[in-house]
């Protein structure tokens, strides 16, 4: 699985919402995947389960969201 990490900065409100994306592409045509790309999303989701969230504040203005699946 990949690393990604992305930035976002706004004048944030306690009442707003927040959405978190990602989106991942395969090569279907690579024959070293370790598994084929139709079984990616069945073990995705099921890694979402169990997946590990953090939230820290690293300085005054920032927060980091770390999600682990």
């Amino acid at each position: 699985m990949p690393n990604t990490t992305q930035s976002a900065s706004w004048d944030f409100n306690p009442g707003d919402p927040v959405h978190l994306s990602a989106t991942f592409s395969f090569d279907t045509e690579d024959t070293q995947d370790a598994a084929p790309v139709a079984a990616a999303l069945a073990a995705i989701q099921a890694r979402l389960a169990t997946a590990v969230l953090s939230a820290t504040q690293p300085d005054g203005a920032t927060i980091s969201i770390t999600i682990t699946i």
